[in-house]
């Protein structure tokens, strides 16, 4: 009996050991799945804080492209909403201000500006103009955008504890008929005296028995004994893409360019003429054959009403202009008129444009002397013509002209191409910009053409002027480590 009680005792003992440590082992397990819980819990809303700030910076970079889509130098223009405030030389600017500091800024007070999202999350700006050099990075726009998680209490980002921020960079390249030195929807023929040095482009063959440092393209072939060479030192050479080319046409343009999708409206510009800037038809009047428009060095132009001598073309014959009334280059860019318009004037007096202007004409456009811009102004001009734009016979022997051009239904020729009038009596054209042209054209009227593309017309878009099908290339997007 006695060794039963005994036995009996210790196992009870042992029952009541384990139960106490089953009690033990449940109480530790409960405080350590709830810290394991609360750790959890605390990782998925890191992870989702995290993930909502990141959609804050993608909705700062979303917020700016599309106040480029309305305005191609809008970070010329404002600083935006969410910027950091920037700094160049005296001049400070805010958020949601009119910048007038020119191309280069600074943000030395850091992320001193928010735009909060309303949900929890703001976003911060910090942008960097293009340069206008060679590379792609310095031609494209750079959007620096940081969101964060948003304390509305204290008007800033979180508190050490609950602070989730997030970084991208991206650079936005923009898309232009500009981005070329010609757009054709039809065959194009340089001779041997020509120097192309910028990019090709024609729906039908090119023949180019000159000399080329762009990249020439053609939807068909391209023939001819052309020199291709590098445009600059550590550049590649020029090359030729058509669809039986290795590699072809498709590996660099994945599409033929449309010419129609891209054509200015004509209407468009006219109502911009009279809605803020220059309609000449309004403005200076009268039934002429042509205006004569003669751009000023201190941002003003003059214009004149002119009649053609007898049956001539105002580009054959120089024409009888009136007296010139001044303006000031209109802040929308916008100037037009339903006849020709004579750009460069028909006396001694070149143009130099002041400012950011596209002259449209509902016929033809003539360039009659010298175009240039004025140093250091930021400064392009946009020549549209319906019909045809045409360099004048009675312009200088020695042709200097400067500008981004379309002939939207004809041709960009000469008088020898538009009248075979005075073929090969001039000496040397040198053009510099770029040109879309609906029937091609000739400039055989010089003896010497030289064609150079103006490379700050991959960003510095003339107003009014047409895009490709995508206004803006995202050359890169990647998250980075906050400023």
């Amino acid at each position: 009996m006695r060794s039963l009680l005994r036995k009996l005792r210790d196992e009870s003992g042992q029952t009541m050991m384990l139960v106490v440590f089953a009690i033990a082992l449940t109480s530790t397990l409960a405080v350590t799945l709830t810290d394991l819980v609360t750790s959890e819990a605390q990782s998925s809303g890191q992870v989702a804080s995290s993930d909502s700030a990141y959609q804050a910076a993608e909705a700062g970079i979303d917020s700016y492209a599309s106040k480029l889509l309305d305005d191609h130098l809008y970070f010329l223009h404002y600083v935006a909403d969410g910027e950091s405030t920037r700094v160049s030389g005296s001049l400070v600017t805010s958020e949601n201000q009119a910048w007038t500091g020119g191309i280069t800024w600074s943000y030395p007070f850091g992320q001193d500006n928010w735009k909060p999202l309303g949900n929890g999350y703001a976003y911060n700006l910090e942008i960097t103009g293009p340069s206008g050099a060679a590379t792609q990075q310095q031609q494209a726009i750079q959007i620096v955008s940081t969101g964060c998680r948003w304390d509305s209490s204290l008007n800033q980002c979180g508190s050490a504890a609950n602070s989730a921020r997030r970084t991208i960079q991206t650079l936005l390249l923009p898309s232009s008929v500009a981005n070329f030195q010609m757009i054709a929807n039809k065959a194009i023929v340089y001779g041997s005296a020509a120097t192309t040095n910028g990019k090709i482009y024609s729906t039908g063959t090119i023949q180019h028995d000159g000399t080329a440092s762009g990249n020439i393209y053609s939807e068909v072939s391209v023939s001819g004994s052309v020199n291709l060479i590098s445009p600059g030192p550590g550049q590649p050479t020029a090359t030729i893409y058509t669809p039986s080319t290795n590699p072809t046409i498709r590996s660099v343009l994945p599409d033929p360019i449309d010419f129609n999708s891209f054509l200015t409206s004509i209407s468009d510009i006219k109502g911009a003429s009279l809605a803020g800037g220059v309609n000449l038809d309004a403005r200076v009047g009268g039934t002429p054959s042509a205006y004569e428009v003669v751009f000023n060095p201190d941002g003003t132009f003059t214009a004149a009403a002119c009649t053609k001598v007898g049956s001539s073309d105002v580009s054959e014959i120089a024409p009888t202009c009136g007296a010139a009334q001044t303006f000031t280059v209109p802040s929308n860019g916008a100037i037009y008129a339903d006849e020709t318009v004579i750009v460069g004037g028909t006396g001694a007096a070149a143009s130099t444009v002041n400012g950011r202007v596209t002259v449209t004409s509902n016929n033809n456009i003539v360039i009659g002397n010298n175009i240039s811009y004025q140093p250091n102004t930021n400064s392009v001009l946009g020549l549209v013509a319906l019909n045809n734009m045409i360099v004048a016979y009675w312009a200088p022997n020695t042709l200097s002209w400067q500008a981004a051009t379309i002939a939207t239904t004809g041709q960009w020729t000469d008088t020898c191409g538009a009248f075979s009038y005075q073929c090969g009596t001039h000496g040397t054209m040198t053009f510099t910009g770029s040109t879309a042209t609906n029937n091609g054209g000739s400039m055989s009227m010089f003896t010497t053409r030289v064609y150079d593309y103006d490379p700050n017309l991959l960003w510095l878009l003339p107003p009014w002027f047409p895009t490709v099908d995508k206004p803006y290339t995202v050359l890169m997007q990647r998250e980075i480590a906050g400023p």
